[in-house]
């Protein structure tokens, strides 16, 4: 088997990887659309974002094999060690989002207002911020973040990707200049896992929490999104600059402190295992 990329270049091979993925993800409704008419059937969130991941797995399999000529796992599916990395993602993303929401409790710019335990509502929205973000971290940083890798320096690749991970958020309801930023710090900061680790275990765990923990636990809007259900009920008030207003904790400046702090810890952390490695 011919294992040289029938492209050369990776970064031609991440645009072209970009041209196809994006039409699937975007036009993915209509093929929803027509199963709903074929079987007389609706499909909810859930079934939507499945749906979408699917296609996009499909697809990236098929480039991933025909144009890098790589496996699949090879974006970073590797099982050595997932465990550790998916708890690593999600303490990751609960201390941040945790520690944001403290931060405004103690400020004063939050009140709890009820309490909403329900188990089937819990497992059903954390299996929808599950499927979006394997989406996400499977085309961003799983294929353009690796073939960037190969032509160019990893760390301005990472900008790059990070990002285009961004701007894939700025034209989102609720969207803010804050929220965009904090949308590329998150790329960053799962970036760096991937450079470091090669896998996407981590990034995707950690994606997941970031929305799973800010919407469905705490409450607040994901992305400028507001849902249905949440752990908690609460009220904000205050500067929408330090509560995120409606972009949720994603527009909050506390959430960008903590977020940069928590790319500092991490760069410290891994330069001292490599300096044991040594």
């Amino acid at each position: 088997m011919n294992n040289k990329a029938l492209i050369k270049w990776g970064w031609l091979r991440a645009v072209v990887g970009l041209v196809i993925f994006y039409p699937v993800i975007d036009n993915s409704i209509y093929v929803l659309r027509l199963m709903a008419q074929i079987f007389d059937a609706s499909f909810n969130r859930l079934c939507v974002v499945a749906n979408t991941l699917v296609l996009t797995l499909l697809v990236v399999y098929l480039v991933r094999k025909f144009i890098d000529r790589k496996s699949f796992t090879s974006l970073g599916f590797s099982i050595k060690g997932f465990s550790r990395d998916i708890l690593y993602g999600f303490i990751g993303s609960f201390a941040i989002m945790g520690a944001t929401l403290l931060t405004l409790k103690l400020l004063g710019n939050i009140q709890s207002t009820s309490f909403n335990p329900d188990f089937s509502f819990l497992i059903y929205w954390a299996g929808v911020f599950l499927f979006a973000a394997a989406l996400e971290e499977i085309t961003f940083r799983g294929y353009m973040l690796s073939n960037l890798m190969d032509s160019m320096n990893r760390f301005v690749a990472l900008g790059i990707v990070s990002i285009l991970f961004g701007l894939g958020h700025a034209a989102g309801q609720n969207a803010s200049i804050i929220s965009l930023l904090n949308c590329v710090l998150l790329g960053i900061l799962v970036g760096l896992y991937y450079i470091h680790r090669q896998n996407l275990w981590m990034p995707i765990t950690f994606h997941m929490g970031w929305n799973f923990f800010q919407g469905t636990i705490f409450g607040f809007n994901v992305s400028g999104k507001s849902f249905d259900y949440s752990l908690m009920g609460i009220k904000v008030s205050g500067n929408e600059l330090i509560t995120g207003g409606k972009a949720g904790l994603e527009g909050s400046l506390i959430l960008t402190v903590l977020t940069i702090l928590a790319i500092f810890i991490y760069l410290v952390i891994n330069r001292r295992q490599q300096g044991k490695n040594k």
